[in-house]
């Protein structure tokens, strides 16, 4: 049995596509009204059987109690089984129920994780307190939360007892052990200035406070670090960990080193912005690779990295001919303390890879020219939405059996919005004058098509449907999946119509609360010829034959996907009372 913790959307869909003569064309819909249903119930899970069947686990919350509707539908879509499961928030809920319901994650009533935290201190000291953290399950929503504890304390210096500057930590959030990277300062008598811009050394600390000192990393110019994140494994679930770094049982750790360029610095700036250094660095604070990278363009802002099924690293990111990447971002670097930068309208986007071996594949920078050569929309499209080096928000990326690389993600502009306090209420200055901030106002969407060797392909533009508010203050959900010959994707987007009157929950910290609205969002759906660089008109689903709204989907459920067959959506009318049904076989 497979278990799909974020499965779902529905829709309708007859459309004719614009790459050929072929009509889209649903294999199968249903309807349904199963017992008990009703529209304050909202869509807990979704298990996708061995045997086709499907199962849709519903919560329906009251006041002192939870429903959980479950209902089973074949292949089909006819319903054959339907149980309802009833707990009392008063009472504790038995293990065994639990258990029955796997996508709670259910580990018993706590469990404990031993970690470390680590502090900088004067004197080019760290501070490494040892932390017990319980989590509690909490029965008012399903789900743990922390209960934290220190309970050891040791100030940590460097290898010979010299005095370190700390720039970053990564944490394994299962086993409690920390790898560091400092830098090295000179002794205080010393007239070398900022040698921890250059001398570097990883160190570990376990979840005993053990203390173990790792490589060094010696560069003869001063250096930031341009970026450090763990690589995740591919296939695992969303971390829950909230941490900008990530958590280390997950992956390995990337680091990536880059020319500076200071006051401080002086004599000791590369005149190369470009000779960068990566190293991959392992759970146990050992550098499993370095690779010296001399980038085409030099001020490359790394957005992330990101590891394949097949065991190849892709990363990609914009850039800038010329330029030291501490003069446009910040780094954490002693010799800038730079917090912020202006924003910055970069000239090219530069994508490499590394293959299983973490062996350099390839490396390209591609001008903003050529995104406008490569550019497709679709047919009945008049707008020309373009990447235009600022201002993109990455929300996809993908790899074909024939590793080529696909990168979606949406355009925004900046809006000045009153600031707004934890409750909701706008924020006053001592004058009681509003204070404003500024937020992204989400618009077009894009997808980069790089080939196998990191040359642009085609750039899609596309101008959604629904530009309202509601959908302007979100990224919008995006999926991409492989077609029958994976020569072909299917892109589906969320349109968001509004909200609804209903009950849906929200879990703030561990506390379960109640809203009456539900948002109105539905899926609309395009087939892309990877091939011939074709994209179809985009057919929003669940609509009638007038073009009406008639059936939505909960956003945190995406479609469900059977590779090389089909797509499922699944959802409900807007008053909450149906459930709808829709197959769509891949081609």
């Amino acid at each position: 049995m497979k278990f799909f913790t974020s499965a779902l959307v529905l829709g309708f869909l007859f459309a004719t596509s614009a790459l050929s003569a072929q009509v889209l064309q649903l294999s199968k819909e249903s309807t349904s009204t199963p017992p008990k249903f009703s529209k304050g119930d909202y869509i807990g899970n979704i298990t996708y059987n061995n045997d086709g069947s499907t199962t849709l686990h519903y919560v329906e919350k009251q006041p002192m109690r939870v429903y959980f509707k479950n209902y089973t539908y074949d292949k089909d879509f006819n319903l054959i089984n339907d149980e309802v499961d009833m707990f009392s928030l008063v009472d504790q809920i038995k293990a065994e129920w639990k258990e029955k319901f796997s996508w709670f994650e259910y580990k018993g009533e706590e469990y404990s994780v031993d970690g470390i935290s680590i502090d900088p201190t004067w004197g080019g000291k760290l501070i490494a307190r040892k932390k017990t953290t319980t989590w509690k399950y909490s029965t008012a929503f399903g789900g743990y939360y922390p209960v934290v504890e220190t309970t050891g304390v040791q100030t940590l210096n460097g290898a010979d007892d010299n005095r370190i500057y700390l720039y970053h930590r990564a944490e394994d959030y299962q086993n409690g052990n920390v790898v560091l990277l400092v830098g090295n300062k000179a002794d205080k008598k010393s007239k070398i200035k900022n040698q921890h811009t250059r001398h570097f050394q990883l160190m570990t600390v376990s979840n005993d406070l053990e203390v173990n000192y790792g490589e060094e990393l010696k560069f003869d110019y001063a250096m930031c670090v341009n970026y450090a994140r763990i690589i995740d494994e591919p296939g695992l679930a969303e971390s829950m960990v909230d941490d900008p770094i990530g958590d280390l049982s997950r992956g390995d750790l990337a680091i990536v080193f880059s020319p500076m360029k200071a006051i401080l610095t002086g004599k000791m700036t590369h005149d190369n912005p470009a000779a960068h250094t990566l190293i991959i660095v392992g759970s146990d604070g050992v550098i499993k690779k370095r690779i010296d990278l001399e980038t085409p363009s030099s001020a490359w802002w790394i957005e992330d990295l990101i590891k394949f099924d097949n065991g190849s690293i892709i990363a990609y990111g914009p850039s800038k001919d010329d330029k030291y990447i501490n003069t446009l971002k910040p780094t954490n670097s002693p010799a800038t303390f730079r917090e912020s930068t202006s924003e910055t309208k970069w000239k090219v986007f530069q994508v490499m890879k590394l293959n299983k071996n973490l062996d350099l594949e390839y490396i390209k920078a591609i001008d903003l020219d050529v995104f406008k050569e490569k550019l497709v929309t679709p047919p009945s499209q008049k707008r020309t939405p373009s990447y235009i080096g600022k201002r993109f928000d990455k929300r996809q990326i993908m790899m074909t059996p024939e590793d080529e690389l696909l990168i979606s993600g949406q355009k925004y502009t900046w809006k000045k919005v009153p600031l707004k306090d934890e409750n909701g209420n706008t924020v006053l200055n001592k004058e009681g004058e509003t204070v404003y901030t500024r937020a992204k106002v989400y618009g077009d969407l894009l997808l980069f098509h790089f080939d196998n060797t990191g040359d642009l392909k085609s750039q899609y533009g596309i101008r959604r449907e629904k530009m309202n508010k509601y959908a302007r203050t979100i990224l919008t959900p995006t999926d991409l999946y492989l077609g029958k010959d994976d020569k072909t994707i299917y892109w589906v987007y969320g349109e968001i119509k509004g909200f609804r009157r209903g009950f849906s929950v929200n879990l703030i910290g561990y506390n379960a609360t109640a809203v009456k609205k539900k948002l109105l969002y539905y899926p609309t759906v395009a087939k892309v010829d990877l091939t011939k660089g074709k994209i179809s008109d985009f057919t929003p689903l669940g609509q009638d034959e007038k073009g009406k709204q008639l059936y939505f989907t909960n956003p945190e459920f995406p479609q469900l996907y059977v590779p090389g067959s089909h797509l499922t959506f699944i959802g409900e009318d807007k008053a909450g009372k149906q459930i709808w049904f829709a197959r769509l076989d891949l081609e």
